[in-house]
């Protein structure tokens, strides 16, 4: 005879203190088996949980909006023990941290800040928020520093002719335009932006230091760099390529670049580059070129697309090159090497980590302590290569070949 099941019984729930007669029957500790009662935030957990959505609406506006959209969504569907515990484990102590470093890196650091906010205007704090700014108004900045090197140098070149009597003469010495451009070369590398002869100036230190060779700039050295100093474009150019690599930085650390989604650039660095693609496109589209003798037009687009700028001809040129070193190589009986050099595992802001069926990318620790860039993997294997090479010909040994690179999350 079968068992009658009796459903107005409600079924037996486990709660987190029973006690069980064997202990390999125990449930495990997780939520299935708890309790329904939520436990309740402590007052330091709430204002903790408070300071870091503050924390959250100083991010760039492409992650604010996913932190800020998950965490409403677990407070909506799971409550607020779990939003709080996504905020503290997953985002504080996992990305937050990572986060800060790269923004210590490209921001202005304080007192930078308020000295270069003095002496150019006060708008450059703007800076520290680069991240999130549209191109007008990185535009209008570039703008606005451009106008202050302008007057800085101005004032300085009227202080030295002060300091001489009034004699304007006196800024057309070397050792004047040296003094300017070392102050107003300290300013520029606040921005994070080398002014031009920069290595000559730090060339200059060290044979002052040594007391002898070149003591100062040329004027004309001076003059060149202080031109782009004023020129708004310049300043315009370095500051969307520094909000570019700035933004692909947080993208890094939020493991928005890696081997289980991005392995290469982050979705929003993609989409820039075909945007930019598809409008050079479109211009080249739109012009003509003249032959200047004969009247003879030619469509641009076409021409661009028969010569190297295309990207498949320009592969299929680097192919016919390495198929013509192998030839001679064959010709002379050298011996071929594929030859792999890596960083070490400092640089790489996430590990590898092997399940059973795959393998899921991880936050590597080492990383966060110097928060590595993809430019500062790229000079450490080009010190390697310089060594490398330094060997080679210590030994006598002749190479050539192609050497090529690629990103690797």
């Amino acid at each position: 005879m079968s068992k009658v099941l009796d459903f107005t019984t409600l079924p037996l729930t486990y709660t987190a203190d029973m006690v069980f007669p064997y202990p390999w029957n125990k449930p495990k500790d997780n939520d299935y088996y708890k309790s329904d009662i939520e436990r309740p935030l402590t007052r330091e957990q709430i204002v903790q949980g408070q300071a870091i959505l503050s924390d959250i609406q100083t991010l760039p506006r492409v992650l604010r909006y996913r932190y800020q959209k998950h965490y409403d969504n677990l407070l909506k569907e799971s409550g607020l023990r779990k939003a709080y515990d996504f905020l503290y484990y997953r985002f504080h102590q996992q990305i937050w941290q990572r986060l800060l470093v790269i923004n210590a890196r490209y921001e202005i650091e304080t007192k930078a800040l308020l000295t270069i906010s003095t002496r150019l205007s006060p708008d450059v704090s703007q800076y520290n928020r680069l991240f999130d700014l549209n191109d007008k108004s990185v535009k209008k900045l570039a703008e606005i520093i451009a106008v202050g090197f302008s007057n800085l140098y101005e004032i300085y070149c009227d202080k030295f002719t002060e300091q001489n009597n009034g004699e304007r003469e006196v800024i057309y010495q070397d050792s004047i335009q040296t003094e300017i451009y070392a102050r107003l070369a300290e300013l520029v590398k606040g921005l994070h932006v080398a002014p031009l002869h920069y290595k000559a100036y730090c060339r200059v230190l060290k044979n002052r230091k040594k007391g002898k060779g070149k003591q100062n700039l040329e004027i004309r050295k001076v003059i060149a760099a202080v031109q782009r100093l004023v020129n708004a474009d310049f300043w315009c150019r370095k500051l969307k390529a520094h909000r570019t690599q700035w933004l692909e930085a947080l993208m890094i650390a939020n493991m928005d670049v890696c081997q289980n989604r991005n392995p290469y650039a982050s979705k929003q660095a993609i989409r820039a580059v075909q945007a930019q693609r598809l409008s050079n496109m479109q211009y080249l589209q739109g012009m003509d070129i003249q032959d200047v003798e004969t009247g003879e037009r030619f469509d641009l687009f076409d021409k661009v697309m028969a010569s190297v700028s295309n990207p498949e001809i320009r592969r299929m040129e680097l192919m016919a090159q390495m198929a013509g070193i192998e030839r001679v190589a064959k010709e002379r009986g050298d011996i071929g090497m594929f030859i792999t050099m890596t960083c070490p595992s400092k640089y790489h802001p996430t590990k590898l980590r092997k399940r059973k069926k795959d393998v899921i990318a991880v936050l590597n620790s080492k990383w966060k302590n110097e928060a590595y860039t993809p430019k500062d993997g790229q000079q450490y294997l080009v010190k390697v290569w310089s060594r490398i090479r330094s060997a080679f010909n210590d030994n006598n040994i002749n190479v050539y070949g192609v050497r090529g690179c690629r990103t690797a999350s």
